[in-house]
């Protein structure tokens, strides 16, 4: 029989194996250029508008392929807790046994009185591992957002509970790096923000990729000016929470990152 340090290790193999294949179709995605901006130009060239412009949506087989891969990593966490929980322990914390993820110390030491582990089974927190050494409750503790300040596992948690009973929703999105500038028509000058030629400015620095939303939006001093403006867009959570607006690829990568480098690392020893 597999260890549940090998089982959670190779669980985490699996999950890879997914974001590779979802790198690939997201790729493919992006290559149909689904995300487009639109230039308006008005009043001789005075006034220049830049809308998003959706074309296609995500289809829906990419959510399949993000919930294998959130699956494996929550299942990864919780081979882990199932094998630094004592054999000896294990009958009478079994309905409990697993890898707590809270999002306050509060909620993860909640006491109370009417449970067999002295600790609110609702939280999650501590009533998950109450039969463990110290030790290793004491190591799961430093692991939480709220000490180490990184989301990875909040969004983990949050995300593979929607998934299993919901297909995950996606959207387009793009960060707040946005480049653009302005230059008259017909000079090689380079595109530069000078403030004497503009009367009005309106940017979006990053948010949901909205069709037809206005994302960019310049009116000059003087007619025929061009405008250089661009965004990257990408695929991104819908999901209200707090993942929506963010990169899935990249989020999806920390959060194995995080696991295969943070997690494992620091509770290995303890088997």
């Amino acid at each position: 029989m597999t260890d549940s340090l090998t089982g959670a290790r190779l669980k985490l193999l699996r999950a890879r194996e997914h974001l590779e294949v979802l790198g690939d179709e997201l790729a493919a995605f992006r290559a149909e250029e689904p995300y487009r901006v639109a230039h308006e130009e008005k009043a001789e060239g005075s006034e220049h508008v830049f809308r998003a412009q959706v074309v296609k949506e995500p289809p829906p087989f990419l959510s399949i392929l993000i919930g294998d891969a959130l699956q494996n990593m929550r299942s990864t966490l919780e081979h882990l807790a199932w094998g630094l929980t004592p054999q000896n322990t294990r009958d009478i914390s079994k309905r409990s046994i697993g890898f707590p993820i809270c999002r306050t110390s509060q909620a993860f030491e909640q006491t109370a009185s009417n449970s067999p582990s002295g600790y609110d089974p609702r939280s999650g927190g501590m009533h998950k591992i109450w039969t463990m050494d110290n030790k290793v409750r004491a190591a799961i503790h430093q692991l939480q957002p709220y000490y180490t300040g990184r989301n990875d596992l909040l969004i983990l948690n949050e995300l593979a509970r929607v998934d299993r009973h919901q297909s995950l929703r996606l959207m387009g999105g793009f960060n707040m790096e946005v480049s653009y500038g302005w230059c008259k028509r017909g000079t090689r000058d380079p595109f530069e923000m000078v403030p004497a030629d503009v009367r009005e400015t309106r940017v979006t620095f990053g948010g949901d990729f909205e069709h037809d939303a206005v994302i960019g939006h310049f009116r000059f001093n003087k007619p025929e000016m061009e405008v250089y403006f661009q965004v990257t867009p990408y695929v991104a959570f819908r999901d209200e929470g707090i993942a929506r607006g963010e990169h899935v690829l990249r989020t999806l990568t920390e959060m194995h990152r995080h696991i295969e480098r943070v997690v494992i690392p620091k509770l290995e020893r303890y088997f």
